[in-house]
């Protein structure tokens, strides 16, 4: 079970997948063409797309559980820095993870098309969350800057300090 694991060994595996594929993909072009340069030889007469076609589409299924996989790791980062105010925004990221995880989709099942519906939502609605915590954090900074600003020759408190006291 993915959901179980912990996201960024997840990632780490469905890399190395992609990266093999592509490997013997790139295996199989170079035997083609080397083929190929025997003129009275045996060639390679596979199609494509029935050599490759499922490989491909498992691999695009691949990017997007990545991508997905990505999200909770930098949520779960997020969480564990204990920002004030953003409990919302993480608890909202928590509940869109959730309504996934309970439509029970088999994740690496690239012929169920309705994963793809729902990935579709879901990198909707976490495009809203990334974009309000960005809006979040600009804030936040900014509230940092301008508290700054009266201690900025005040030799007393260097500004690194005071703003990693504040980001913190």
């Amino acid at each position: 079970q993915l959901w179980t694991q912990d996201p960024k060994d997840v990632i780490t595996r469905m890399e190395h997948s992609i990266a093999l594929f592509r490997g013997y993909r790139e295996q199989y072009k170079l035997a083609k063409d080397k083929l190929a340069g025997i003129p009275n030889g045996k060639q390679f007469d596979f199609e494509h797309e029935d050599m490759f076609g499922k490989a491909v589409r498992f691999c695009r299924r691949l990017e997007k559980l990545m991508d997905m996989f990505g999200s909770m790791h930098q949520f779960m980062a997020l969480k564990k820095k204990r920002v004030d105010s953003m409990e919302p925004l993480l608890a909202s990221f928590e509940h869109l993870i959730n309504d996934f995880k309970m439509k029970s989709h088999d994740l690496l099942d690239f012929n169920h098309s309705g994963f793809e519906r729902d990935f579709v939502e879901f990198a909707m609605n976490n495009s809203g969350l990334e974009h309000a915590i960005q809006e979040f954090m600009d804030r936040r900074w900014d509230i940092s800057l301008s508290l700054e600003r009266p201690f900025s020759h005040s030799p007393e408190c260097p500004l690194s300090v005071l703003s990693l006291s504040l980001l913190s």
